[in-house]
């Protein structure tokens, strides 16, 4: 996946789990990150990621204490 924001635009960036077709798989992985709204006259140092994440019953990922439990997800992107 490759792609970009727009200056002062917050985005949304969702994630499904898929098979080795590229197929959704359901009741699998699912992920909803936020990035923030950003200015491009401000250095910025990092950029801020947020959200959520369920692992469904079917998920090649994780193990039975994280499934179909919401979580937490964040992190940060550095600047090069």
């Amino acid at each position: 996946m490759k792609g970009s924001t727009r200056p002062g635009t917050p985005s949304v960036i969702t994630f499904d789990e898929c098979d080795a077709d590229g197929n959704p798989i359901d009741d699998g992985f699912e992920a909803i990150l936020y990035v923030p709204p950003w200015r491009p006259n401000i250095d910025y140092d990092f950029d801020i990621l947020c959200g959520t994440a369920v692992i469904g019953e079917k998920s090649v990922l994780g193990d039975d204490s994280t499934r179909s439990r919401v979580l937490a997800v964040t992190g940060l992107q550095t600047a090069e």
